[in-house]
């Protein structure tokens, strides 16, 4: 694009946002009014999907040694024989002394002399697989090794845990697609009315030989500016309003779990000031298309 056409398309923008305010102004009230509808949904889903990932991190394996008690040496063969299994994340032994002692913190009598000085607590390695759906997978291979008794993992609560997780994930990825949708025809509506009322200027410059391309960019143009000034407007919103709801719950709800990181703040507003600038761009090349067609 030469100077001079830079700055008619420039000059033509500006020309076109003064002429039609009202209808500028609504536009960028749809593109802020949809970007704050999906930039709460983004991070409803976002802390979502992060307590899935934390729930399903803490789903562990608990493998107990066979007694009679093993050596020292064949817990440890048993540990590196589960570490270099596919899929496991890390491997933890609880021994039987340590177990006691845990056990024995708890009481204020002494247990192993009330055990006759037996210790009837076994060994235990607990493994944490670096993906949830393996854990039953694992469980069973766990199992078949020689030297353990039993494997433990929250059999069918794990099922239910990970299915959830799964779910929650797709329905969050559904939402935002959705509303991706809907807030580009809801601006593509938006900009065809002024598209509308300029048709007459669009097909003299058809007619007198402009190229779809020199009319398409002040249109263009147009729309990223509409869309970034309802992206500004809603990254504000949801910015200020999800900073002062993470403080309500930090204050007064510390048991639910929600980001609170600026690098997430800030993604989130790039992200929405993208999408603004992407979706004033498609609803002005959509709304354009059929005036093009002289």
């Amino acid at each position: 694009m030469s100077l001079s056409s830079l700055r008619y398309v420039i000059k033509e923008t500006a020309l076109s946002l003064r002429r039609n305010a009202w209808m500028s102004l609504a536009s960028v009230s749809t593109v802020a009014i949809s970007l704050i509808i999906l930039g709460f949904a983004l991070t409803l889903v976002y802390n979502t999907n992060q307590l899935a990932s934390n729930i399903e991190s803490n789903i562990e394996i608990s493998a107990f040694i066979l007694r009679p008690p093993q050596t020292t040496e064949q817990v440890q063969q048993i540990q590196a024989q589960i570490e270099q299994m596919q899929g496991v994340k890390s491997v933890t032994l609880l021994s039987k002394e340590q177990a006691l002692a845990q056990f024995q913190s708890g009481l204020n009598s002494d247990l192993m002399q009330n055990l006759g000085g037996n210790n009837p607590l076994p060994d235990k390695l607990t493994v944490k697989a670096t993906d949830a759906g393996q854990v039953k997978d694992l469980a069973e291979k766990i199992g078949k090794i020689s030297g353990v008794d039993t494997v433990r993992y929250g059999q069918g609560i794990v099922d239910k845990i990970i299915q959830f997780t799964h779910w929650m994930r797709w329905i969050g990825l559904t939402l935002i697609g959705l509303l991706a949708v809907a807030s580009i025809v809801l601006i593509s509506i938006t900009i065809r009315l002024t598209v509308f009322a300029r048709r007459k200027e669009v097909q003299i410059m058809k007619f007198v030989g402009a190229t779809d391309w020199f009319i398409r960019w002040p249109f263009l143009l147009e729309g990223m500016v509409l869309g970034l000034c309802g992206a500004i407007l809603a990254s504000t919103v949801v910015v200020y309003s999800y900073t002062g709801l993470v403080s309500y719950l930090h204050n007064n709800l510390t048991f639910i779990p929600v980001i609170d990181s600026r690098q997430f703040m800030l993604n989130l507003t790039l992200l929405m000031l993208a999408a603004g600038a992407l979706i004033g761009s498609v609803g002005s090349m959509v709304s354009l298309r059929k005036f093009l067609k002289v």
